[in-house]
C-alpha cells in the first residue's frame, strides 16, 4: 500500500512556497536524491502558479489546490487537484527555444518545465477539476531502506464496514483541512459511515468543529453519517458550549459509536 501524504494549500501566491517546502521533504522522505527533490518542487511550484494566476485569478477567487504524494515501489508520485475552470495544458505549443529571447512571447515556459523534469506528467478533467500527476522514478522509493511517515490519520474497518479515522493532537486553522482532506479521501473511496476516534485529539477549534460539520453534510448526501468516540474532556466541553454535542453522536467508546450508524 503507498505512503500518502497530503497538503492543501490556499490559492495565494504568497502561500506556494509552503507547498513547495512540503512536496521538497516528502520527496527527501520517500527516497529521492537531491536533484530529483528539486525537480519535483520546480515542477509543483510552477503548476500551482499557473492555478492561482491563470485558473482561479480570472475568476476573482481564492480557492484551494489539494496536492497529494505517493512512495510507490520505485517511484514518487504527486497528484493536484483544484477547481479551477478546466485548463488542459497538453494543448500548450512547444516553446521555440531557438528564437532570440527578444522575440519570444511570454509565458508557455512553465508547462514546459515540469514536462523537462517530470518522468511522466499527465491531465484530465474529473468531476469538476482540474487533476495533473506528475512521476519522479528511482528505484529507492517504496524500499525497506526509504524513511517512512507516520500516517497522520491513520485509519482502519470495523467488522461491520463502519471506518474509523484516529487523529490526534490539535484540530485548528493550521491543520483542520488536511482532516477535511483525509475524511473526504475516506467518502470518496466508498466509506460513508465514518467515526472519529478523539481521545488523542487535545483541542478542536470553531474551524475544527466546522470541518466536522461540512464532512457530515457530505457523508449524509451519501446516505450516510459521521459520529465521535472517545473525546476528552476539554474538547467536550467545547462540543457542549457550541451547541455542537446536539449535531453530533458523542460516544465514550468506538465501538458505541459504530453501533449508532448502523441504522
Amino acid at each position: 500500500m503507498p505512503q500518502e501524504r497530503r497538503f492543501i494549500l490556499l490559492g495565494e501566491l504568497a502561500r506556494v512556497p509552503e507547498a513547495c517546502q512540503f512536496v521538497r521533504e516528502t520527496a527527501r522522505q520517500a527516497g529521492l536524491n537531491d536533484k530529483q527533490a528539486d525537480n519535483c518542487e520546480l515542477a509543483t511550484e510552477e503548476w500551482c502558479t499557473n492555478i492561482i494566476e491563470h485558473g482561479y485569478g480570472r475568476q476573482g477567487q481564492t480557492g484551494r489546490i489539494e496536492i497529494i504524494c505517493q512512495s510507490l515501489p520505485g517511484a514518487f508520485r504527486i497528484t493536484l487537484h483544484d477547481d479551477s475552470p478546466p485548463f488542459d495544458p497538453t494543448t500548450l505549443p512547444t516553446p521555440d527555444r531557438s528564437i532570440p529571447l527578444k522575440d519570444r512571447q511570454p509565458g508557455g515556459l512553465g508547462w514546459f518545465f515540469i514536462q523537462e523534469l517530470m518522468d511522466t506528467v499527465q491531465y484530465e478533467y474529473r468531476d469538476g477539476r482540474n487533476t495533473l500527476i506528475m512521476t519522479q522514478h528511482n528505484p529507492n522509493v517504496g524500499d525497506s531502506h526509504s524513511a517512512e511517515q507516520p500516517d497522520p490519520f491513520p485509519a482502519r474497518t470495523l467488522a461491520n464496514g463502519v471506518r474509523v479515522i484516529t487523529p490526534s493532537g490539535r484540530i485548528d486553522s493550521a491543520n483542520g483541512r488536511q482532516l477535511e482532506a483525509a475524511l473526504l479521501a475516506q467518502l470518496d473511496a466508498g466509506f460513508t459511515r465514518l467515526v472519529v476516534e478523539m481521545q488523542t485529539v487535545n483541542y478542536i477549534s470553531s474551524t475544527g468543529l466546522k470541518v466536522l460539520l461540512t464532512v457530515m453534510r457530505r457523508a449524509q448526501e451519501r446516505g450516510g453519517s459521521i459520529a465521535l468516540s472517545a473525546l476528552t474532556r476539554r474538547v467536550r466541553e467545547v462540543f457542549e458550549m457550541s451547541g455542537f454535542d446536539t449535531v453530533f453522536t458523542l460516544a465514550n467508546a468506538t465501538d458505541e459509536a459504530a453501533r449508532s450508524l448502523e441504522g
